[in-house]
């Protein structure tokens, strides 16, 4: 039986990976957790930039077809990246290369990618797994 659990919030940035995390930390597997952000204000009286730091990682696992971390840890440590770029969609030109996009792959070509924002970088990566491990289960 699917349980999905909604967690609403409005400037609780400092309590959201928590709340996140004791999630994924359930033992129970078979869970859909929905993020519903009321228009928060949390830094420093900016936006939230979480949605636009998660589309930039989709967009980079896409065009790289790699998870952004490794081209991040690349980036650091100045080795090149081998990967087959693919152009972006119109109007889809940030890309944000650090911890958090998933290429999605479907018989081996990378076919979508996910990006999650607004975490610490090693959260966002397993709320991206998480999202592809949901879409592998139906």
């Amino acid at each position: 039986m699917l349980v999905t659990v909604i967690t609403c919030f409005y400037n609780e940035e400092a309590f959201l990976s928590e709340a996140v995390s004791s999630v994924l930390e359930q033992e129970y597997l078979d869970w859909e957790l929905i993020l519903v952000d009321d228009g928060s204000i949390d830094w420093e009286g900016q936006p939230i930039g979480a949605v636009t730091s998660a589309q930039g990682k989709a967009r980079a696992a896409l065009l790289f077809g790699l998870p952004t971390k490794e081209v991040q840890d690349a980036m650091a440590a100045g080795k090149p990246v081998s990967a087959m770029i693919t152009s972006p969609a119109a109007g889809a030109w940030e890309i944000t290369i650090g911890q958090g996009g998933l290429p999605i792959l479907k018989d081996g070509k990378v076919v979508a990618a996910i990006g999650c924002g607004g975490s610490l970088p090693a959260n966002d990566e397993k709320f991206a797994q998480a999202g592809i491990n949901a879409m592998g289960s139906k």
